[in-house]
């Protein structure tokens, strides 16, 4: 079967047939990085009958760990099959982040076929994990060919592993946009990136019991415990929440805070008019994942606005009215 390699350093790479144990044992995983709770998760690794071990790769994701001293390798450890256990995000032999980070991913990878029936991606994630020294603690996502390369530093400089669950979801966000990136102070830039926190906001609440909604993406990648974006207030993390605030300095993060700010007034709009909070978050992503069915290279805002307003008058006018969505964009400054 052929696998996507979720580092740039790695490229494409081709993976033959495995045989995987037979138990998908239930994993209770916790937020190493971000403190929100444990998680439940089936995460199975490959297991070698002869050996009798297990490696870190399944059907979905191939997950390999370069360390200060070694280069990109699969973990192994010793297993009997259906004995590969994780817990708090640990393997045998494997490091915390670097564990966290494979469930992680197969969780977002199953949550997203579960709700649209469908894959993420049709081929594997090959997670690559390395370990530094020096400053450099950082996710990435390379549109062009769709990866991802998870870097841990370790300078004491107030940034934790980037391993936290709502950062992972983040990422794989993005192999679902069709904005893409031309530069850092494009327009399509910062939709994508807007989009890839709409993306985990939904699939990070969607179904979760009660009322609260967890608007926060990566609390706990910093130190002092703050989250590194906040999609109900992206003023708290330097970003604008009107369209007319931007200016030519800010990078992609800062300029579509405007577009987590309508989102997030969208699903309040609809909270408003009577919807449970599960079936708002359901309306507010899907008009943005409806919408992104036009959205392409080099778009702007405009184009943006335009493909919302489509999405809505398409599918949704039977569902919500209208000033729902024309509301929640006024109060960020656009329009259709």
């Amino acid at each position: 079967m052929k696998v996507f390699a979720l580092s740039a350093l790695s490229g494409l790479m081709f993976f033959s047939s495995l045989t995987y144990a037979a138990n998908y044992v239930d994993a209770s995983v916790s937020g190493g990085t971000e403190k929100t709770g444990v998680i439940k998760t089936s995460v199975p690794v490959e297991y070698d009958s002869i050996k009798g071990e297990c490696k870190t790769q399944n059907p979905d994701v191939i997950a390999k760990r370069a360390t200060k001293t070694t280069g990109l390798e699969l973990k192994t450890f010793k297993c009997s099959e259906g004995s590969a256990v994780i817990s708090e995000g640990k393997f045998n032999g494997s490091n915390e982040p670097f564990g966290e980070a494979y469930a992680y991913i197969t969780d977002i990878l199953n949550k997203y076929k579960a709700y649209h029936k469908k894959a993420l991606l049709s081929v594997p994630v090959n997670l690559s994990f390395y370990e530094r020294d020096d400053w450099g603690a950082n996710a990435s996502w390379n549109a062009q060919t769709k990866t991802v390369t998870l870097i841990s530093g370790n300078s004491g400089s107030g940034i934790y592993t980037p391993s936290g669950k709502t950062i992972i979801y983040h990422e794989l966000g993005h192999a679902i946009s069709n904005a893409g990136q031309t530069s850092a102070t494009s327009e399509d830039s910062a939709i994508d990136e807007a989009f890839s926190d709409i993306f985990t906001v939904f699939f990070n609440n969607h179904g979760v019991s009660g009322d609260a909604v967890d608007w926060d993406i990566g609390r706990g990648y910093s130190r002092t415990g703050e989250a590194i974006r906040y999609v109900d207030s992206p003023k708290r993390d330097g970003a604008v929440e009107n369209i007319h605030d931007i200016t030519p300095s800010m990078n992609p993060y800062q300029r579509g805070g405007f577009i987590r700010k309508m989102f997030y007034n969208l699903y309040n709009n609809l909270r408003a008019s009577g919807f449970d909070k599960n079936k708002s978050l359901e309306l507010s992503y899907m008009l943005f994942y409806d919408a992104n069915e036009d959205w392409h290279k080099g778009m702007s805002f405009g184009d943006l606005t335009r493909s919302l307003y489509t999405a809505y008058m398409t599918s949704y006018t039977s569902t919500y009215n209208e000033k729902n969505l024309l509301n929640a964009m006024s109060d960020v400054g656009v329009s259709p």
